[in-house]
């Protein structure tokens, strides 16, 4: 009877211990910058946006898979130049 009744007695100990929340404070991370307008218009059809990223010289690719380094296609605006962030 005394080992069931130190059993229920701890109940209450394990109950508090289960509630106890993380001191790590949530963060979500930054919203990412919007796309220059020039970027969004040669995207090819149906592309999402997430696809874009910068290349070490500033200059706008799109890549169809992750890689390490990131790679992809670059994209160039009506006359064939790469588009590239203003530095």
């Amino acid at each position: 009877m005394k080992k069931y009744l130190l059993s229920l007695g701890m109940l209450p100990v394990l109950a508090g211990c289960a509630m106890i929340q993380p001191l790590i404070p949530s963060t979500t991370p930054p919203e990412p910058e919007p796309l220059p307008a020039a970027v969004v218009a040669v995207l090819p059809a149906g592309a999402p946006e997430s696809v874009v990223m910068r290349d070490a010289q500033g200059c706008y690719l799109y890549s169809i898979e992750v890689t390490t380094p990131p790679s992809g296609f670059p994209l160039r605006d009506a006359s064939g130049q790469p588009i590239c962030a203003p530095r």
